[in-house]
């Protein structure tokens, strides 16, 4: 693993596709962990039918990007 890439999100749906998209084509080992961050979109089905490899935490509520 060369890199991990954390992403925190709330309700950005296609914004998230498109950068786990971009993530996807890169050829350089790494991670990718999403904080789901309290959003009440799709994002967890999004995450478990099109990006199977990236890891979601969710803390349950909006804990602010610093946190998160």
């Amino acid at each position: 693993m060369d890199a991990t890439v954390v992403i925190p999100t709330v309700t950005a749906g296609e914004r998230l596709r498109r950068a786990l998209t971009s993530l996807a084509c890169q050829t350089a080992a790494h991670q990718v962990i999403v904080v789901d961050n309290g959003g009440r979109d799709a994002t967890r089905t999004m995450l478990a039918r099109e990006f199977p490899s990236a890891v979601r935490l969710a803390p349950g509520r909006n804990v602010g990007f610093s946190r998160a």
